[in-house]
Protein backbone atom coordinates (compact mmCIF):
# COMPACT_ATOMS: atom_id res chain seq x y z
CA UNK A 1 0.00 0.00 0.00
CA UNK A 2 2.91 2.32 1.08
CA UNK A 3 4.73 2.16 -2.52
CA UNK A 4 0.90 2.86 -4.76
CA UNK A 5 0.57 5.90 -2.48
CA UNK A 6 3.97 7.58 -2.94
CA UNK A 7 3.70 6.98 -6.77
CA UNK A 8 0.39 8.32 -6.84
CA UNK A 9 0.84 10.92 -4.61
CA UNK A 10 4.50 11.92 -6.61
CA UNK A 11 2.39 12.19 -9.51
CA UNK A 12 0.30 14.85 -8.41
CA UNK A 13 3.04 17.02 -7.02
CA UNK A 14 5.52 16.60 -10.39
CA UNK A 15 2.21 17.49 -12.33
CA UNK A 16 1.39 20.37 -10.47
CA UNK A 17 4.98 21.77 -10.72
CA UNK A 18 5.28 21.38 -14.45
CA UNK A 19 2.20 23.09 -15.30
CA UNK A 20 2.42 26.32 -12.85
CA UNK A 21 3.61 28.96 -15.19
CA UNK A 22 2.40 32.37 -15.70
CA UNK A 23 4.20 35.18 -13.88
CA UNK A 24 0.89 36.83 -12.56
CA UNK A 25 0.19 38.15 -9.11
CA UNK A 26 -2.76 36.38 -7.69
CA UNK A 27 -3.91 35.09 -3.98
CA UNK A 28 -3.36 31.23 -3.52
CA UNK A 29 -7.25 31.82 -3.31
CA UNK A 30 -7.52 33.19 -7.08
CA UNK A 31 -5.10 30.61 -8.32
CA UNK A 32 -6.93 27.47 -7.28
CA UNK A 33 -9.84 29.27 -9.45
CA UNK A 34 -7.75 29.47 -12.24
CA UNK A 35 -8.22 27.61 -15.31
CA UNK A 36 -4.70 26.56 -14.95
CA UNK A 37 -5.69 24.86 -11.35
CA UNK A 38 -8.37 23.14 -12.92
CA UNK A 39 -6.61 21.90 -15.82
CA UNK A 40 -3.81 20.46 -13.31
CA UNK A 41 -6.47 18.55 -10.84
CA UNK A 42 -8.29 17.50 -14.11
CA UNK A 43 -4.59 16.04 -15.22
CA UNK A 44 -3.68 14.64 -11.93
CA UNK A 45 -7.42 12.71 -11.83
CA UNK A 46 -6.53 11.35 -14.97
CA UNK A 47 -3.30 9.82 -14.19
CA UNK A 48 -4.34 8.95 -11.11
CA UNK A 49 -7.86 7.09 -12.65
CA UNK A 50 -6.71 3.88 -12.44
CA UNK A 51 -6.00 4.00 -8.72
CA UNK A 52 -9.65 5.13 -7.46
CA UNK A 53 -7.86 7.83 -6.02
CA UNK A 54 -9.21 11.17 -6.65
CA UNK A 55 -7.59 14.91 -5.77
CA UNK A 56 -8.77 17.70 -4.79
CA UNK A 57 -6.70 20.98 -5.04
CA UNK A 58 -7.34 23.31 -2.26
CA UNK A 59 -6.10 26.72 -0.36
CA UNK A 60 -6.10 27.04 3.54
CA UNK A 61 -4.48 30.36 3.37
CA UNK A 62 -1.20 30.22 2.22
CA UNK A 63 -1.34 26.83 2.46
CA UNK A 64 -1.70 24.50 -1.05
CA UNK A 65 -4.10 21.59 0.11
CA UNK A 66 -4.16 18.59 -1.87
CA UNK A 67 -7.16 16.49 -0.70
CA UNK A 68 -6.42 12.42 -1.78
CA UNK A 69 -9.89 10.83 -1.75
CA UNK A 70 -8.83 6.94 -1.20
CA UNK A 71 -10.97 4.09 -2.67
CA UNK A 72 -12.09 1.15 -0.38
CA UNK A 73 -12.88 0.60 3.12
CA UNK A 74 -11.36 -0.47 6.54
CA UNK A 75 -9.32 2.90 7.44
CA UNK A 76 -11.27 3.10 10.37
CA UNK A 77 -10.13 -0.29 11.83
CA UNK A 78 -6.12 0.67 11.76
CA UNK A 79 -4.62 2.60 14.30
CA UNK A 80 -2.94 5.88 14.25
CA UNK A 81 0.35 4.17 14.57
CA UNK A 82 -0.74 1.63 11.66
CA UNK A 83 -2.17 5.14 9.91
CA UNK A 84 0.95 7.10 10.16
CA UNK A 85 2.82 4.31 9.14
CA UNK A 86 0.85 4.03 6.13
CA UNK A 87 0.89 7.64 5.14
CA UNK A 88 4.22 9.90 6.65
CA UNK A 89 6.32 8.12 4.65
CA UNK A 90 4.68 9.16 1.25
CA UNK A 91 4.70 12.70 2.83
CA UNK A 92 7.94 12.45 3.66
CA UNK A 93 8.79 11.61 -0.05
CA UNK A 94 7.26 14.34 -1.55
CA UNK A 95 8.93 17.00 0.20
CA UNK A 96 11.77 17.04 -2.67
CA UNK A 97 9.12 18.04 -4.85
CA UNK A 98 7.32 20.37 -2.92
CA UNK A 99 10.54 22.55 -2.84
CA UNK A 100 9.75 23.13 -6.96
CA UNK A 101 5.98 24.11 -5.99
CA UNK A 102 7.11 26.62 -3.42
CA UNK A 103 9.64 28.16 -5.64
CA UNK A 104 7.85 28.31 -8.52
CA UNK A 105 4.63 29.83 -6.59
CA UNK A 106 7.50 32.20 -5.33
CA UNK A 107 8.64 33.35 -8.77
CA UNK A 108 5.83 33.10 -11.19
CA UNK A 109 2.65 34.28 -9.17
CA UNK A 110 4.37 36.36 -6.03
CA UNK A 111 2.91 33.58 -3.71
CA UNK A 112 5.04 33.05 -0.52
CA UNK A 113 3.43 29.75 0.30
CA UNK A 114 3.02 28.87 4.20
CA UNK A 115 3.11 25.04 3.32
CA UNK A 116 1.56 21.94 1.74
CA UNK A 117 -1.32 19.61 3.47
CA UNK A 118 -1.81 16.47 2.95
CA UNK A 119 -5.27 15.18 3.68
CA UNK A 120 -6.32 11.56 2.85
CA UNK A 121 -10.27 10.87 3.01
CA UNK A 122 -12.66 8.04 2.94
CA UNK A 123 -14.60 7.97 -0.14
CA UNK A 124 -17.60 9.15 2.39
CA UNK A 125 -15.29 12.28 3.33
CA UNK A 126 -14.16 11.27 6.45
CA UNK A 127 -10.35 12.66 7.25
CA UNK A 128 -8.01 9.41 7.31
CA UNK A 129 -4.83 11.03 7.89
CA UNK A 130 -2.99 14.66 7.41
CA UNK A 131 0.11 16.02 7.07
CA UNK A 132 1.65 19.37 6.67
CA UNK A 133 4.99 20.09 4.93
CA UNK A 134 6.29 23.65 5.93
CA UNK A 135 8.00 25.74 3.80
CA UNK A 136 11.00 26.39 5.25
Amino acid sequence: MKKRLLALVLVAVMILSLTACGSKSMTLDEWMQSDEAKLTEEMTNSQLASSGITVKLAADGNTFVYEYTMPGEGYEDLSTEDLAAAFDPVIEQNKSGLEDLFKTFDSEYDIKLDGARFVFLTADGTEIYSGDVANE
